[in-house]
């Protein structure tokens, strides 16, 4: 009794920490968990059919796997059993935020385990300052609130539990156990499972064959230029290595074409890249923070000057390293830690100059290596109150940052006036403007766009779609026409004319440029849907049939299909199936009117007694009213005729009344006169179903 009493503030001092470090993370981002979609969600999970399961099977999993657009393929398992386990609602940032807070306990115990080692002052609460400094540092918002990313986070994961893994095998060989060959073996492959599972989440995960002989250089050889000596052939193969993939590697030196720089000028730019990265760090403003940087190109080391002084302060960094690594081990290695986790994205490979989601893995070794130097400088009380305040003060900063967050257009707007040389945040601003019903914004965000960049199709073709919303659809045709005349092999575009020109009634036209966006990308549902809509309405329904057939084969969540195939069943009579369609089209698009309309309708007029549901039939059209007010004839019909269906004969008869009055202020005589019929009809108390069909 008395043995267990005394374990207990062992354990609770080794559960407190982790505790802080989830509390801290869940109340620095449990305000995110419903921020909207932006930028690469939309292509990696909004547009991604190959996420959205309706069950859990192999074949799934290999399609989220390997059918993503972005082929990293634990992550994308991971988006896909979020939306599963969601019950089909997009992924949230719950996993986002508990990944974060998962690394955050990953750092403590690196940071446990090399204070141990070096014999750092501090012991938990250092470590402890150390993980709540990772997790409250406003940088990794772009990592934990962008939900893309979390193939960013989970790949730091991995890569920090195999390091981990490293470690524990290593002191196992230390331990003089007798089976600490096989404790070691299985650490050790623990460990090269965990690296291949953060290969898998992003690519950045690769470079953990040199954090582990960074760490075992300096916590076990102590910076020894024996070691080092001997190792140098073994790095500079694996070196070789990486450099041969990035050239032949499809994604590598290849996609430098039409990139708008060269190899060279992207190695000099990171020179001055990496001390914004450094800024960013050690000054933590989330104001200075920004999702697109507009960072000029350096063309040589003068121009402009400041690449010579970023490379010579790169050169001084490695120099302060060296001449620290005996005196103040942790401060070399977090440099060290710090630059070499910056490699493979802040090199040679031609991604976009500046992103401040790279920073999430190297602030570990500078989250590591500060609090034993406050430990050091400070007496006990001063060093945890410093500690307390820091941490306040970044999450403070991470609340605002992450506001930033909360709206598209704020945070577009956000990066046009810290980037207003940048033709991608305008055209992004004018998405979210369209998006939020601001059209007349958005129409001068992309002009804004293309006066930066005239020959960039994409903000002419959004121009296009948003002129015809306007009300000018000769001159967004003409935007749409002079993006596919920029690029003649664009889907998108494609598909916007093709839109446009069915809903001009030019069905022939229309369907030559639906057919091309298919036959370009095959793999998208929507191309697949209105080239069905478009076939339709031409009187081609066998052809139709299979494109609706195709798209749902492509995404079988895509609720739009359902529904057209829904109401192609009906216009062939299939009234049974026309439902089981509709019911799938409104539980993928809960939010569709004319789906939950037209879903009414079938169950208040089914010739098939069998097939009515009067009672439901009223409760989804006065749904549909309520969303929609008394503007819409249609939708009083269908609430008319489900009254009728379910008895109410003189309910039903004042609402198509009002429906007929409704049409006529439209100009539409017919539909008023047909619905002046089932007026007569209900006041004769008949039901729908003897209603006149619609047309």
């Amino acid at each position: 009794m008395e043995r267990q009493q005394e374990a207990r503030p062992g354990a609770m001092a080794a559960i407190a920490p982790i505790l802080a470090i989830v509390a801290l993370a869940t109340l620095l981002y449990g305000e995110t968990l419903r921020y909207p979609l932006v930028l690469d969600d939309v292509r990696n999970i909004s547009n991604n059919p190959a996420i959205r399961w309706q069950e859990l099977s192999l074949e799934n999993l290999r399609r989220a796997a390997f059918e993503s657009p972005t082929p990293r393929a634990v992550a994308n398992v991971s988006f896909a059993l979020s939306y599963w386990l969601g019950g089909g609602i997009p992924p949230s940032r719950a996993t986002n935020l508990a990944i974060h807070a998962i690394n955050g306990v990953l750092v403590y115990a690196l940071a446990l385990a090399l204070y141990r080692r070096s014999g750092a002052a501090g012991g938990r609460g250092a470590a402890l300052f150390a993980a709540l400094l990772f997790v409250a540092h406003p940088l990794q918002t772009q990592s934990v609130t962008y939900l893309v990313q979390r193939m960013n986070s989970m790949a730091a994961g991995f890569h920090l539990a195999a390091l981990l893994c490293y470690l524990r095998g290593r002191e196992a060989t230390l331990s003089g156990a007798p089976d600490r060959n096989l404790r070691r073996n299985l650490w050790w492959s623990a460990g090269v499972v965990l690296g291949v599972l953060g290969v898998g989440s992003k690519e950045t995960a690769a470079v953990l064959p040199f954090s582990v002989w960074l760490t075992e250089w300096a916590f076990y050889r102590d910076f020894g230029t024996a070691w080092l000596k001997r190792s140098l052939p073994a790095i500079a193969l694996v070196a070789a290595l990486f450099l041969a993939v990035i050239v032949v590697h499809p994604g590598g030196l290849a996609l430098y074409e039409g990139r708008g720089f060269t190899p060279g000028e992207r190695l000099l730019t990171q020179a001055r890249a990496v001390w914004i990265y450094a800024l960013r760090i050690f000054v933590p403003d989330p104001s200075q923070q920004n999702l697109l940087y507009d960072l000029p190109l350096s063309r040589s080391l003068l121009d402009p000057p400041t690449t010579l002084l970023g490379a010579l302060g790169l050169g001084a960094a490695i120099g302060l390293a060296v001449a620290l690594a005996h005196r103040q081990l942790l401060v070399s290695f977090a440099i060290a830690w710090f630059l070499l986790h910056l490699a493979i994205e802040s090199t040679l490979l031609p991604l976009a100059m500046v992103f401040e989601h790279r920073t999430y893995l190297p602030l570990v070794g500078i989250a590591i290596a500060l609090p034993p130097l406050v430990r050091a400088w400070l007496p006990v009380r001063a060093a945890a109150a410093l500690g307390v305040a820091v941490v306040i003060g970044l999450g403070l900063a991470t609340h605002v940052r992450n506001q930033v967050w909360s709206d598209p257009v704020r945070l577009w707007s956000d990066v046009v006036a810290k980037s207003p040389g940048s033709s991608r945040a305008y055209d992004e601003l004018g998405l979210s403007l369209a998006g939020a019903g601001r059209l007349e914004e958005a129409v001068a965000a992309y002009l804004e766009s293309l006066r930066l960049d005239p020959p960039k199709p994409e903000p002419r073709l959004h121009l296009g779609y948003t002129l015809v919303k306007l009300g000018y659809p000769e001159a967004g045709m003409r935007s749409m026409r002079d993006a596919l005349a920029l690029n003649p092999v664009d889907a998108p575009a494609l598909h916007a004319i093709g839109r446009q020109l069915l809903q001009m009634g030019e069905i022939d036209p229309a369907l030559a440029h639906l057919r091309r966006a298919v036959e370009i990308d095959p793999t998208r549902a929507l191309y697949r849907h209105t080239l069905g809509v478009a076939e339709e309405r031409g009187g081609r329904s066998d052809e139709a049939e299979a494109s609706y057939t195709e798209a749902l084969r492509i995404d079988p969540r895509d609720g739009g299909a359902h529904a057209s195939l829904g109401m192609l069943r009906m216009r062939q009579g299939r009234i049974a199936e026309a439902i089981a369609r509709l019911e799938l089209a409104l539980r993928f698009q809960p939010d569709s009117v004319t789906t939950r309309n037209n879903l009414a309708w079938l169950l208040a007029t089914s010739p098939d007694p069998a097939l009515r549901d009067p009672e439901r039939a009223v409760r989804l059209a006065q749904e549909a009213r309520d969303a929609e007010g008394d503007g819409d004839p249609e939708l009083l019909d269908t609430l008319a005729a489900a009254h009728a269906s379910a008895g109410h004969f003189e309910r039903a008869a004042e609402i198509a009344a009002l429906a007929a009055e409704v049409a006529e202020g439209l100009g539409d005589a017919e539909g008023a006169q047909r619905m002046r019929r089932s007026e007569g009809l209900y006041r004769e108390g008949r039901s729908g179903v003897e209603a006149s069909p619609r047309p």
